[in-house]
């Protein structure tokens, strides 16, 4: 539903702009994110991912965790923005909602077969890849200059993935607490409305408990698999605000 709403505001927004570059009624230059403004960016998200597995049993009792470091994800993404903003003197406000497909993947490949229980598929690789993830938050910024803004952002994200054990695929979501910051500069030498953006964007995926890969049920009375994460975006785009 979010990947539809989200398509759905794209092209409103699309055709919105459209309407008013070619309508013949002359419009004030806007300071960059004044107004509403439309935007695409391409850009690089890596991460880590940290399993927690706590076992209770005669044999075993205790939890393995991994506090430093995890399983890496990376790779190119590409979206866009959607927003609104408010110029108060050299403070601005706005609100925006963004999307992204493609990006971070994780692959593992093991040697030798490995059995999660007596009812799964042996499984030798293990593929996560992102399918997309959309978010949106609030802004908060300030006016360098009339044609700079620099700007703080604080809201929430969800990501899809898709889980490939090769017998076995299913889709993972997982979302959090969203921050970051830009730098938007408008590039008046080709339209006073078109700003160049750098974006930097950190999620937290929070925790989220495991179960079912390749058929086999992870969790049950005695060990309970969690996994947690976090992901760092950089994006360079272009916005139009109209």
């Amino acid at each position: 539903m979010i990947k539809k709403n989200f398509k759905l505001m794209l092209v409103v927004g699309v055709m919105f702009a459209s309407v008013s570059m070619m309508s013949p009624v002359a419009h004030a230059d806007l300071a960059p994110g004044e107004g509403a403004y439309l935007g695409g960016f391409v850009g690089y998200s890596s991460g880590l991912l940290q399993p927690e597995i706590t076992t209770k049993s005669l044999q075993i009792n205790g939890t393995l965790k991994a506090k430093d470091g995890g399983l890496g994800l990376g790779g190119i993404e590409g979206g866009g923005w959607l927003g609104y903003g408010y110029s108060l003197g050299d403070v601005y406000l706005g609100f925006e909602i963004e999307g992204a497909g493609a990006g971070a993947e994780i692959d593992l490949t093991s040697d030798t077969a490995i059995n999660i229980s007596a009812s799964a598929s042996s499984i030798t690789t293990m593929k996560a890849s992102r399918n997309w993830q959309a978010g949106g938050a609030f802004r908060l910024g300030y006016y360098i200059n009339k044609d700079s803004l620099f700007a703080l952002k604080g809201g929430i994200s969800v990501s899809e993935f898709a889980v490939d054990t090769g017998s076995n695929t299913e889709d993972v979501y997982a979302g959090g607490p969203q921050v970051g910051a830009s730098l938007t500069s408008r590039l008046s030498g080709i339209d006073p409305n078109l700003s160049l953006r750098l974006d930097f964007t950190y999620t937290d995926y929070l925790e989220a408990e495991v179960g079912g890969i390749g058929g086999g049920k992870i969790n049950n009375r005695h060990t309970t698999l969690k996994v947690s994460g976090s992901d760092t975006a950089a994006r360079l785009g272009l916005t139009y605000s109209f």
